[in-house]
C-alpha cells in the first residue's frame, strides 16, 4: 500500500491517472479497436451514401419505407461518416488525454444518434 504522503512520481509502476483502463498494456488494443469501429462507421455511411438507407434498415421494410430513399441515405450517410471520424478520433486522442476524451466523445456521439434518428423522423413527415 502506497503512503499518501509519497509522490506519484517515486512509484511508476502505478497505473497512469489518464489512462482510460490504468493498464497500459491494453492501451493499443483499445485503440485498435476504436480504430476499426471507425472505418466500419465510415464504411457504413458510404453504404447508406451510395445504396440509399433501404439497405441498412432492411429489416423494416414490411413495417417503415422511407419516403426519399436518396436524400435520407445523404443524410443518414453523412452522420454515420461523422459518428465514424469521432470513433476513430477518440481512439487516437484518448492515448493522452484518457478518459476526458471518452466522456466528450460520447456526449457527441449520444448527439450524433438522437440527430440520426430526428432526420428519420423528418423523412417520414416527407420534408
Amino acid at each position: 500500500m502506497v503512503s499518501p504522503s509519497k509522490k506519484h512520481w517515486e512509484y511508476p509502476l502505478l497505473p497512469n491517472e489518464n489512462s482510460i483502463t490504468g493498464d497500459e498494456d491494453r492501451m493499443g488494443i483499445e485503440t485498435g479497436i476504436g480504430l476499426i469501429i471507425g472505418v466500419f462507421l465510415i464504411w457504413v455511411g458510404y453504404i447508406a451514401r451510395t445504396k440509399g438507407i433501404i439497405f441498412l434498415l432492411a429489416g423494416f421494410w414490411i413495417t417503415w419505407e422511407p419516403v426519399n430513399n436518396e436524400k435520407l441515405g445523404n443524410s443518414v450517410g453523412i452522420l454515420f461518416i461523422i459518428l465514424g471520424v469521432l470513433a476513430i478520433l477518440t481512439a487516437i486522442f484518448s492515448i493522452w488525454f484518457g478518459a476526458v476524451v471518452g466522456k466528450i466523445s460520447a456526449i457527441l456521439a449520444l448527439i450524433d444518434v438522437i440527430v440520426i434518428f430526428i432526420v428519420i423522423g423528418l423523412d417520414q413527415m416527407g420534408r
